[in-house]
């Protein structure tokens, strides 16, 4: 469901860190009502953090380096929350897992239905690192997999499952590799169920564009990031929506930054989200804040043509700080990753949430979240995901997930919140538009 509800920065925040294994510790940051954090002696093996996914009460979160089933085969760890508590419910694997596979390297959650992809996995009849995608299903709290997701073009190299996407029972996986001529053009497969439906690539696509190395779903619209096409510049990156048209999937339109043509604009579509007919597009390679501080493109469908509504930046930008590496989006809040961000050392990391509050193009409202035991190299807001006002930040250095969850005020004690709530709120903090 798409909900038009106004979202305000300066409320709190519940904070979980989950980690297998360890003890648990009480403290209070800014912007935090609680946060609960488990501490371990060293990250756990498998880098768990690397990657995940949300939807509702049920999460994913891939540990493609898991040893379980072999060096490197890869693992999924499913979470559920209950009465605003996550805890781990299952760690499942492919059925015909092997060393160096990378099952989990990428996941996707809609509901039900999970895709995982195992990029780098060996396919006898198709060649090394043809890579693999498998469909999961769950029944209560338990999935299992439902069948394995086959690309009929795939060939050795390809690394078929690096970039998942679902929605209902479309799924949509990229290769970016993909070694049909012209080499590293990429493609994007869409499936219904088990069933390959289309494959999707682009119209103007060039050797080395990369397409296909992001990828998202939504309903009857796809979209593929190209983070290395000539759009206005070299290597200034794209993003092209296909559209479903009853029949087949077609490109609708080639998505560019109005200001592409800047040079130090660079890697448009390195991220890619798709929620309520917008679309996020992640530039981690933008210099406006220093070089590669990063930046994310917000798209809005109006009368059937896409128009960039918004151009987001950290507030706080540094060099190499990789804003919009990653980035997700549900309903009007938009979760940002910037795993080089310095705020505790090199690479401590963290995530960006911008909040449309509804009043004007290109308004919005942010909270920046660290960890309260940042530290560098921990890389939070490698991985990113977000369900509503749930968000999950992956910390593969830490080897943590943490979940933020908005906790909503009604300002004005009406017991609803609306313009008066935001005439507070504005009085208060203000705003700014950008």
């Amino acid at each position: 469901m798409c909900l038009g509800t106004i979202w305000f920065t300066g409320t709190t925040f519940l904070t979980v860190a989950i980690v297998t294994g360890g003890t648990a510790t009480a403290g209070v940051a800014p912007c935090e009502l609680q946060k609960l954090t488990v501490t371990v002696p060293a990250p756990p093996p498998g880098n768990f953090g690397v990657i995940v996914a949300v939807d509702g009460d049920f999460a994913l979160v891939g540990v493609p380096f898991d040893d379980d089933m072999g060096t490197d085969a890869g693992a999924v760890i499913a979470l559920r929350r209950i009465n605003g508590v996550w805890s781990v419910v299952q760690k499942f694997y492919a059925s015909n897992a092997a060393s160096s596979d990378g099952f989990g390297h990428a996941v996707g959650l809609s509901g039900d239905k999970a895709i995982i992809g195992a990029p780098f996995k060996d396919d006898e009849a198709r060649g090394a690192e043809a890579g693999a995608t498998y469909l999961f299903e769950r029944i209560g709290t338990v999935w299992t997999e439902v069948c394995p997701l086959v690309g009929a073009e795939v060939t050795g190299g390809d690394w078929f499952g690096f970039a998942v996407g679902i929605s209902g029972t479309r799924a949509i996986v990229g290769t970016y590799p993909d070694h049909d001529a012209p080499s590293g053009r990429g493609a994007a497969y869409v499936f219904e169920d088990c069933a390959q439906v289309a494959r999707l690539t682009a119209s103007d696509g060039q050797e080395g564009d990369l397409f296909g190395q992001a990828v998202a779903i939504e309903g009857d619209a796809a979209l593929v990031g190209a983070l290395l096409h000539d759009g206005a510049s070299t290597d200034s990156g794209a993003a092209y929506v296909f559209r479903f048209n009853g029949s087949s999937w077609v490109q609708e339109q080639k998505l560019l930054a109005t200001d592409g043509g800047d040079p130090d604009l660079a890697g448009l579509g390195v991220s890619v989200s798709l929620s309520c007919g917008v679309a996020l597009v992640g530039a981690y390679g933008d210099d406006d804040g220093g070089v590669n501080s990063g930046a994310a493109y917000v798209f809005g469908r109006i009368g059937g043509v896409w128009m960039q509504m918004a151009k987001l930046v950290a507030p706080d930008p540094v060099p190499f700080a990789y804003f919009g590496v990653r980035v997700s989006l549900s309903h009007n809040n938009a979760l940002i990753g910037a795993w080089g961000d310095d705020d505790c050392g090199a690479a401590s990391g963290s995530a960006y949430l911008f909040q449309d509050i509804g009043i004007a193009a290109g308004c919005w409202e942010l909270v920046k979240l660290v960890a309260s035991d940042c530290a560098g190299n921990h890389r939070l807001g490698d991985s990113i995901a977000i369900s509503g006002t749930t968000a999950f930040v992956g910390s593969p250095g830490a080897g943590a997930a943490y979940v933020f969850d908005e906790l909503m005020g009604n300002l004005d004690g009406d017991e609803v919140v609306g313009l008066g709530d935001l005439a507070i709120f504005l009085a208060l903090f203000g705003h700014a538009c950008r």
